[in-house]
């Protein structure tokens, strides 16, 4: 396990070093004047026309491809050319396979959206207002039996202390009536004894 790497540091630098030397030789081969032949002539000159600027490159339009000739996929054969799809929707009776086929294959659209949304918000003021005239109604309802209940409670009342101013005068004249009768008595027996 314990192997020397500085053999492998010295021909990494080696490979390098060749690397390096190797295309800087090619390239000024390839840009001396006079040599080589007629065609590479030609295609540095054109690498050197064909420089354009980013600008340039961005806007240029190029033209589409289309194929000489379309691919056509092979005819079907045997089973696969009977192959149908399943239905989109099952259902165990006709009628629940139309009603789903309809709810499942309905659009809508940004006006129906709108007018949806119009329809609920008006339904949900009109909800409101019904519970609000409801809940006034029943306050008013309630304060009228508390009303009626305290004005009865007053009458009751009423009635009760007339009863007692009644009861108290009959019981006052009645002791005036007795007093009145035993002074009287007493008077006339006082009268006989003399």
């Amino acid at each position: 396990m314990a192997k020397s790497t500085s053999k492998k540091k010295g021909t990494k630098k080696k490979a390098t070093s060749k690397a390096k030397t190797t295309p800087a030789k090619t390239t000024k081969t390839a840009k001396q004047e006079g040599t080589g032949t007629d065609s590479e002539k030609k295609t540095n000159q054109g690498k050197q026309k064909a420089k354009v600027s980013k600008k340039d490159l961005l806007f240029e339009k190029f033209e589409g491809w289309n194929p000489e000739t379309l691919y056509v996929p092979p005819a079907e054969e045997g089973e696969t050319k009977l192959f149908t799809a399943p239905p989109f929707f099952e259902g165990s009776k006709e009628a629940d396979q139309n009603r789903m086929e309809k709810m499942l294959l309905q659009t809508y659209s940004s006006e129906d959206l709108k007018n949806a949304a119009e329809k609920a918000e008006a339904e949900r003021k009109a909800a409101e207002e019904k519970a609000a005239a409801e809940k006034a109604e029943a306050e008013r309802k309630a304060a009228e039996e508390k009303a009626a209940a305290e004005k009865a409670e007053a009458e009751r009342k009423a009635a009760e202390e007339k009863a007692a101013a009644e009861k108290a005068e009959a019981e006052r004249k009645a002791a005036e009536e007795k007093a009145a009768a035993e002074k009287a008595e007493a008077e006339r027996k006082a009268a006989e004894e003399k």
